[in-house]
């Protein structure tokens, strides 16, 4: 039966494994999937996470998660979300978005690249250090 309380880990291909098996590829180079500076501040990444954090169950679990954030805040492949590092990472310093593998995470990585890299054009050349990511992140059209 499955259980529909608490965490499911999923293996790189969403396939449910153990725990301790997810524990074990936390700790993997495989993690990080895609990485871009763009600009001289912002990092957009892709990395394998293998836990559908949502509180709603998908058909698909989402176990890839693609970030933007300031470059300062770069985590390193094998930190852990409880790093004193991504303790800084807000709803103000971070942008994050869910995809259930990692083809479409990489397609939403490059969307977000591009989102990026029009904002900083269209962005002040009198503004220093980072813009907002609010001010870089292009809503996505709403379906008709």
């Amino acid at each position: 039966m499955d259980d529909l309380i608490g965490p499911r880990y999923y293996d790189l291909d969403g396939m449910p494994i153990s725990q301790a098996r997810w524990a074990v590829m936390w700790h993997t180079a495989e993690r990080l999937v895609a990485q871009t500076l763009v600009g001289a501040d912002y990092v957009v990444e892709v990395r394998w996470v293998g836990v559908d954090r949502e509180e709603v169950r998908h058909e698909r679990p989402l176990i890839y998660r693609v970030t933007v954030h300031p470059l300062g805040y770069v985590l390193p492949a094998g930190a852990d979300d409880d790093s004193p590092v991504s303790l800084l990472l807000t709803d103000e310093t971070t942008h994050e978005e869910s995809y259930p593998d990692r083809a479409t995470a990489i397609v939403g990585h490059d969307l977000l690249v591009d989102s990026v890299r029009r904002g900083l054009a269209a962005a002040s050349f009198g503004t220093s250090g980072c813009v907002p990511l609010r001010d870089l992140i292009a809503e996505p059209p709403l379906a008709a």
